[in-house]
């Protein structure tokens, strides 16, 4: 295995995979009518 190029990619991976999970689990809220609300 790579040690500085493959270490490199394997945790940029990493961090962009951890960034959209959360970017998706806890996604602002959208905009439009709130689900439940208004008149």
């Amino acid at each position: 295995m790579a040690r500085k190029s493959g270490d490199s990619v394997l945790t940029f991976i990493l961090i962009v995979v951890a960034a959209m999970f959360l970017a998706t689990f806890a996604s602002p809220p959208t905009p439009g009518p709130p689900i439940g609300g208004g008149p």
